[in-house]
């Protein structure tokens, strides 16, 4: 399964700024309302553990809990964002909820 870039940036931004956002379920319930599944930023977790970019900080009964490597603090640090973002959130959500979220994270929400 191939992933646009945009949403390995989404992850790693999630990841490392929101603190339910870091772990399997986490991820899971974040992407349900996107037209993407949840489960493939399970998948999505894996490639970038594989690639460098995350490292799985603990399993708890299953559930990996990931952290950003350097390298991919480095990654994310590439892009402007949530601006970078906009296009990609808004094909993937029509409600707006993951635009929200970007935002806030950026700390440029409400």
């Amino acid at each position: 399964m191939k992933f646009p870039n945009e949403f390995y940036i989404l992850l790693l931004q999630l990841i490392s700024k929101h603190p339910k956002g870091n772990n399997d379920y986490g991820l899971i319930r974040y992407f349900a309302k996107s037209t993407l599944w949840g489960r493939e930023s399970i998948i999505a977790s894996g490639e970038l553990v594989e690639r460098g970019l995350l490292a799985i900080k603990e399993n708890k009964n299953g559930v990996n809990y990931y952290e950003l490597t350097e390298q991919g603090t480095e990654f994310l640090n590439q892009y402007q964002l949530p601006e970078y973002l906009d296009s990609f959130a808004q094909r993937i959500d029509a409600s707006g909820f993951i635009k929200m979220i970007t935002y806030k994270l950026e700390g440029k929400g409400d």
